[in-house]
């Protein structure tokens, strides 16, 4: 009995101790030059940059275009296995039935169904004036793959 009074005190004691507490930093924060020296962000935060300062981290391609594909082959909801390969490495597939891909001048587009004996419509649509393609409507015969250059 002895020990739960004097634990019952010592909480009270404590809960009043953190509390006083609580206030006193609280307040302080209010105090000017207190919370600057308090802030863990600004000892972190750096200088200004200068414009003259900035340095690019190496060459930056701007020449990259966006080719949207999609399937206009009716009744057709996902084409998981059709891919997409730019210049040889796999850049998407058909798993929606729109994709876009990024891509340059000079690359060689295939667009592989060799997986379907279905003939399939796709059309291809530059994002802009920077670069050309063969024709928009492009058919590939199943079980097949069709490649195109990219060109300006």
């Amino acid at each position: 009995m002895f020990f739960l009074e004097k634990s019952e005190k010592l909480l009270l004691f404590l809960v009043a101790f953190l509390f006083t507490g609580v206030i006193v930093v609280q307040s302080l924060i209010f105090y000017e030059p207190l919370p600057l020296q308090l802030s863990l962000l600004s000892a972190i935060e750096g200088e200004k940059i200068e414009h003259n300062q900035v340095f690019f981290a190496g060459h930056v391609d701007t020449e990259v275009s966006n080719l949207t594909f999609r399937v206009l082959t009716p009744y057709i909801t996902s084409l998981p296995k059709a891919k997409i390969l730019i210049n040889g490495q796999k850049a998407a597939d058909f798993t929606k039935l729109q994709t876009s891909v990024n891509v340059k001048v000079n690359d060689q587009i295939t667009i592989d169904i060799s997986d379907y004996e279905l003939d399939l419509q796709f059309k291809i649509v530059p994002s802009g004036n920077e670069i050309k393609i063969p024709q928009e409507l492009v058919t590939v015969k199943g079980g097949q793959s069709t490649t195109f250059t990219v060109w300006d």
